[in-house]
């Protein structure tokens, strides 16, 4: 699934991802570990390139959510975003697969962009990816609630919008099933949109499992919802 906003790419590699995830008697660090650590060296090892200077030159070191799918085979999953605070400019994940497609061990890139800003992003395993705008366009969400004052109350509210939403996936990797996909009790990311006083969002989740299949953004100005 490619796109200019959105890209697939999967990297073949030698990582410790099929071990189970136990704890090393030892003093070692554990499989779960080494599978993190090795995620991670990939991500910071993401170069930025732009001519704004609003865009960052690295991912955030540090991984919104992670998770597993064993049902697929993926061991192993980790969402980062690129920027450090408003709305994200892109969201990556990296999964592990430890025989992807009857193949190798993998990891499996999926690259979104949520910015009209223009970047290029690049390391030892990704050939390049220069998105040409945003994947995403905000749109308004009508009989939403006056935006709260407090935080706690817009969290309160940004949650309940987010419980408006309802999906199904269509499963094909295995065998072809259709599921109806969970939401997240949590939002994984919250951010302030614009500079607006009650300007607030979240990033939520809907899984097949604890896979994310849907990234949903529920946004406030201060005044109305998106």
């Amino acid at each position: 699934m490619i796109s200019v906003r959105h890209r697939r790419i999967v990297v073949a590699v030698v990582l410790t991802i099929s071990s189970p995830a136990v704890l090393a008697e030892d003093g070692k660090p554990t499989v779960a570990a080494q599978r993190m650590e090795g995620m991670k060296s990939r991500v910071t090892g993401i170069r930025v390139s732009s001519s704004d200077a609003g865009v960052p030159k690295q991912l955030r070191p540090e991984p919104l959510f992670r998770y597993d799918d064993e049902t697929r085979g993926y061991v192993d999953g980790t969402v980062w975003r690129l920027g450090e605070t408003g709305r994200p400019l892109a969201l990556i994940t990296t999964e592990l697969h430890p025989r992807y497609l009857n193949g190798g061990p993998v990891v499996v890139y999926d690259l979104l962009s949520l910015t009209d800003k223009r970047f290029r992003l690049q390391s030892e395993d990704l050939p390049g990816w220069t998105p040409i705008g945003s994947a995403v366009t905000m749109t308004l969400l009508p009989n939403g609630p006056v935006p709260a004052n407090e935080p706690g109350k817009r969290l309160a509210q940004l949650k309940e919008q987010a419980r408006r939403f309802t999906a199904t996936q269509d499963v094909a990797e295995i065998d072809k099933q259709f599921v109806h996909l969970r939401m997240l009790p949590r939002e994984i990311e919250r951010y302030q949109p614009t500079a607006g006083e009650r300007a607030d969002g979240a990033i939520f989740l809907l899984v097949n499992g604890r896979n994310p299949a849907i990234i949903l953004l529920i946004e406030t100005d201060g005044k109305s919802w998106q």
